[in-house]
């Protein structure tokens, strides 16, 4: 009831909470027998009335995330149904039980190993598997601090077995170290093995004979005339055929340009009356460009310029200007050394 209206119990669990008079608790579940008038009921176990005393209890009502606890009440037992001999012979948990209670002032009952599920109250408390049957010890206030004993050692260095949910932080998963293994522990193995596409050098095969017979075939009895032609030759000639510039093997690394002159040199023709000299072409005599001995020059300046040097008599060069009448005009002072061309 709360406030004398019966608390609804559709869709909650209700569980019972006992502490007996040594101080132990005891943990039982209750069935919903009438959940709209709030009515649940439970049998006792020989747990929650063993001991001679008061034993305060409380009921925890759950349901979906939101939890209820009533408040305290107290029952009595008078005095116990079983004795330490009957329990001896009948119920050899429960006088495990009675012996944690002269060691221990609060051991606790539950179903699978406590590490990381329930927090020790003090150092030493006691914890009893009634899933695994193994007794644990806490050795700090910390809930992985819990160690079995009574099973051969509990591991560690005095051996002994351990559950594997009593190992404390197992790994997850185990990836496999680099290893190896035979050709014969393969179990799923392919009974042949096609190669994928490659090739092989001639040097690396080796068994390859020495000589290859032909295989058998026939020749016509005599070629045609054209037959011929395709496949013989003159002895001596050469037949046509080009090559690749990178096949040739000993070619120069580089060119020389012809030297020219007078006469057709590597398929240049200057004419008789032009000749290098150094790094000029020159106009020779006796051509009717000048009437004096002496060799005049005609200097031929790069093509960004575009103008020609022409040498006197006395050595002065002279300029050459070829433009429309806009370019003329468009030069303010003019150079007396440079003959002006308008086009």
């Amino acid at each position: 009831m709360d406030d004398g209206v019966a608390v609804d119990l559709t869709g909650s669990t209700v569980r019972l909470t006992v502490q007996k008079p040594s101080g132990l608790t005891v943990f039982q579940d209750c069935e919903v027998t009438e959940p709209l008038v709030g009515v649940c009921q439970v049998l006792l176990s020989n747990q929650a009335y063993l001991e001679i005393g008061n034993y305060v209890g409380e009921l925890v009502i759950t349901n979906l995330d939101i939890t209820a606890v009533t408040r305290s009440f107290v029952y009595t037992s008078l005095d116990a149904i079983l004795d330490d001999e009957t329990l001896e012979s009948s119920n050899e948990w429960q006088a495990m039980h009675d012996i944690l209670n002269n060691a221990d002032k609060k051991p606790i009952l539950g179903a699978g190993s406590p590490n990381l599920v329930v927090t020790p109250e003090y150092i030493g408390q006691s914890y009893l598997d009634t899933t695994g049957m193994i007794m644990y010890y806490a050795s700090t206030l910390l809930n992985d601090s819990w160690r079995s004993f009574g099973t051969g050692g509990g591991g560690g260095e005095t051996g002994g077995s351990v559950l594997w949910a009593d190992v404390l932080d197992k790994p997850t998963s185990f990836p496999p170290s680099a290893h190896t293994h035979l050709w014969a522990e393969i179990s799923d193995r392919p009974t042949t093995m096609t190669p994928t596409a490659h090739t092989h050098l001639w040097a690396d095969i080796t068994d390859k004979p020495v000589t290859f017979a032909p295989s058998a075939h026939t020749h016509d009895e005599y070629l045609t005339a054209s037959q011929a032609n395709g496949l013989y030759q003159a002895i001596g000639s050469v037949p046509a055929h080009t090559h690749i510039w990178a096949d040739i093997v000993d070619k120069p690394t580089t060119f020389l340009p012809p030297i020219m002159s007078g006469a057709g040199v590597g398929g240049a023709r200057v004419g008789n009356g032009l000749r290098m000299v150094g790094e000029y072409l020159t106009i020779r005599d006796g051509l009717g460009i000048k009437a004096n001995t002496t060799t005049s020059t005609l200097d031929i300046d790069k093509v960004a310029t575009d103008a020609w040097y022409v040498r006197n008599a006395s050595g002065q060069s002279l300029i050459l200007w070829k433009g429309t009448q806009a370019e003329f005009d468009a030069i303010v002072t003019k150079d007396p050394n440079t003959v002006y061309f308008v086009t």
